[in-house]
């Protein structure tokens, strides 16, 4: 069943090489996503690495998507609703990741 519920969720498959490519659409597709995430409960923080804006992530973290929510609640309501999803004719792929 993978690791217990945190307070940080860890999104996958939600961009493809295309968008992350065309800089108009990643920023529309990271407005989109953050949308999303935001209806599930208060956030600390949200970042999807771009390859011109890594910040403290590695390359192989390009495109997906980091969540941290304020309570553990609200990542699991955020993963019951976005696992499995389909966006953008992707099967997005949630997982709960250790809080740091």
């Amino acid at each position: 069943t993978g690791p217990p519920p945190t307070h940080c969720l860890t999104l996958e498959n939600l961009l493809t090489d295309a968008i992350i490519a065309d800089e108009a659409e990643f920023t529309e597709c990271v407005d989109d996503i953050r949308a999303e995430c935001e209806q599930f409960g208060k956030m600390v923080s949200f970042e999807i690495p771009h390859p011109n804006n890594l910040g403290s992530r590695s390359a192989a973290d390009v495109g997906k998507c980091f969540v941290r929510y304020e309570l553990v609640s609200s990542a699991v309501k955020a993963y019951d609703a976005l696992n499995g999803r389909e966006f953008d004719g992707n099967t997005v792929k949630a997982s709960f990741t250790p809080s740091s």
